[in-house]
């Protein structure tokens, strides 16, 4: 109940929409839903009765723009008015342009690594174990977020209520090697990793990929269209994955 995502919904509206409440969606915010173009845009307009009073913009349309340069793109042009979710190159031009505000700071987000634990061998903890001290989180949060991240320890990020500090990994290849073994694995194995059309993640999966050859396994990055990744995790046709929440 704590996340910004939760929010408290009306009783009548869910009930009366079923299935449907999430094409037409009734909430207690400043702005009530227009409408929603599937993978384009969803357009809101401020809330006269709100009970802080109504808001000073009167409309917002929130547009999916899945690549990141066309993002940034469309905020150079005066086509956007704020974006989100900026990396790589694009942060610093936009950071180092005074046309803009540029707000940084920690995010409710994460990014992880997950196992499909009904597939060996990653229904072996010991495997598991060993993937998560061959990992150095470092070189990711360095390359990939141009230090903008932080190494996870938690599902929940410091700035969510509930967080609590657990111990982190850090890498041990020598550690790791020697689980592998006890595992079953001494020379290591061929895996699959998914990824999204996501530049993050798919930069991610790269360094993963090197870091993961030191212990033996050998590891094959497969780019899979968002709605098949859905598709293909829920039925368990996956081994490893890199998908976000937050």
């Amino acid at each position: 109940m704590s996340h910004t995502t939760i929010a408290i919904l009306s009783e009548k509206a869910t009930t009366e929409a079923g299935d449907k409440f999430g094409q037409n969606p009734v909430g207690t915010g400043p702005y009530k839903f227009v409408s929603w173009q599937s993978g384009d845009r969803i357009t809101l307009e401020a809330f006269p009765e709100y009970w802080q009073g109504e808001a000073p913009i009167k409309n917002i349309v929130f547009r999916n723009i899945v690549e990141e340069t066309n993002r940034t793109i469309g905020l150079e042009t005066g086509e956007l008015d704020v974006i989100y979710e900026i990396f790589g190159i694009d942060k610093n031009k936009l950071k180092e342009d005074d046309r803009f505000n540029f707000i940084e700071g920690p995010q409710v987000s994460m990014t992880y690594l997950g196992f499909n634990m009904k597939k060996a061998p990653y229904d072996n903890s010991k495997v598991r174990e060993a993937i998560s001290y061959a990992i150095d989180q470092k070189p990711i949060i360095d390359a990939v977020f141009l230090g903008g991240g932080e190494a996870a320890n938690s599902i929940i990020g410091p700035n969510i209520w509930g967080y609590y500090d657990v111990e982190k990994y850090t890498q041990d290849i020598e550690k790791a090697k020697a689980l592998l073994a006890e595992a079953g694995y001494p020379d290591g194995f061929k895996a699959k990793i998914w990824v999204n059309d996501n530049p993050v993640r798919r930069d991610t999966a790269v360094i993963l990929q090197d870091q993961l050859k030191q212990i033996g396994i050998d590891l094959t990055i497969e780019t899979v269209e968002w709605g098949a990744f859905l598709d293909g995790t829920a039925r368990g046709d996956h081994e490893m994955y890199l998908l976000g929440w937050g």
